[in-house]
Formats: C-alpha cells, sequence, structure tokens
C-alpha cells in the first residue's frame, strides 16, 4: 500500500496501468517525474549526461507547487489541485496539421486518456460518473517552449499537453481499497 499523504506517490501508483496499456512490451514508458519546473530540468539534463539519455520521452511531469485542501470532508484525505504535462519529441519545422499526426494522435492524446482512466481506476482517488467527470483543464501546447511564458526550459524540442486538475480527492489509507 503507498502512503496517500504524498501526492507524488498517489501518482505514481496510476503509472503501472499506463505503462502496461502504453508501452506494452518493457512497460517503461511514459517516464514519470514530479518536482518545481527548475528541478525538472537539471534532471533531464543529468539523464542526458549518463546512460538514461534515451529514456526521458515520453514523460509525465507532476508539477510542483500544487495545492493540497486540508480538513474540509472527513472521509477525504485531502483535494488536491496539481498540474501536470505530458511530453513528447517531436520535429521543430512540424507544422500543426504534422504535429497533431505525428505526436498528438499517436502520443499525447492515447498517454492522456490512459492517465484519465488510471485516475478513475485508482484505489487512492475518489472518483465518480466516469473519465469524462474527473474536473480538469487541458491546454495543448504545440511546439512546447517556444512561447515566451517557457522559453524552452526543457533544452528539447517537444510538444505537450498542459492540464490543471480541479479538486482530485485523496482518500486516506484507512478507506484506499486493496
Amino acid at each position: 500500500m503507498i502512503d496517500t499523504r504524498y501526492l507524488t506517490d498517489v501518482f505514481d501508483s496510476l503509472m503501472p496501468y499506463i505503462r502496461e496499456n502504453y508501452d506494452t512490451v518493457n512497460q517503461e514508458e511514459p517516464y514519470y517525474m514530479y518536482g518545481t519546473i527548475k528541478n525538472i530540468t537539471k534532471q533531464l539534463k543529468e539523464k542526458d549526461k549518463g546512460e538514461f539519455k534515451y529514456k526521458k520521452y515520453p514523460l509525465i511531469l507532476l508539477i510542483q507547487p500544487f495545492s493540497e485542501d486540508h480538513g474540509t470532508n472527513s472521509s477525504i484525505s485531502y483535494t488536491a489541485s496539481p498540474r501536470v504535462s505530458i511530453l513528447t519529441p517531436s520535429e521543430y519545422n512540424y507544422n500543426s496539421p504534422e504535429r497533431y499526426t505525428n505526436t498528438y494522435k499517436t502520443i499525447l492524446y492515447p498517454i492522456y486518456k490512459l492517465l484519465l482512466k488510471s485516475i478513475e481506476r485508482s484505489n487512492y482517488i475518489y472518483t465518480i460518473g466516469g473519465v469524462n467527470k474527473i474536473d480538469h483543464e487541458k491546454i495543448d501546447q504545440l511546439n512546447y517552449g517556444d512561447d515566451q511564458r517557457i522559453s524552452n526550459i526543457f533544452n528539447s524540442f517537444l510538444d505537450g499537453l498542459d492540464f490543471q486538475f480541479n479538486n482530485l480527492n485523496v482518500l486516506p489509507n484507512l478507506y484506499a481499497c486493496q
């Protein structure tokens, strides 16, 4: 059993289902990291120096800081509203239709759907009404990092999805299903 006091562990518990259904042979991808953008950038640069150079993408990021509301419901440990990104390598010169054909429809959207399904199936996150009822806002970030806000922080040509979850209800270990 995981310790649901830590949202990072709750998200880590979602990865096996995603990997089993996305990377059916090796069950390694997508990779998962959490931390601040600065910390994640540092970790990715470290991977470039070693044997894990090619084991970075596709990548699910749980970006910190994120908010947790505690004490609002006795059957819920806390309600979290994290920002998550899914990133994959792309070609800088792709136009928008090429990006949707080569990265969004084949890599990013399938991982996104698996992440939602994994949240719905989770023993640690309380959901009701299926994947369509998981409250979040999604943004397609074509040529991720090529805007003023991010300015290519990961030093790679990436496409990505950013989303903000709203009010994920994390169950206390006492109620978490086994």
